[in-house]
């Protein structure tokens, strides 16, 4: 699902979406790279706190003495 930025009128279905609205179509990664919508890739787990980053690969601190 992709949640509408910008309101406008798919092509395809002649459909007007308003902000705010959710856009469920075929084209939604081709209107999120013109800023009318925001494609959620979190694979449907609304609700669930981000990731947070572990710290790995940053490796040991070189000792300087």
């Amino acid at each position: 699902m992709a949640k509408v930025l910008k309101d406008f009128r798919c092509k395809v279905t002649k459909h007007v979406y308003r902000t705010g609205d959710e856009y469920d179509g075929d084209r939604a990664e081709e209107l999120a790279r013109l800023g009318y919508v925001a494609v959620d890739k979190t694979g449907g787990e609304e609700g669930k706190p981000a990731k947070k980053p572990d710290g790995k690969g940053k490796g040991k601190p070189k000792d300087s003495g």
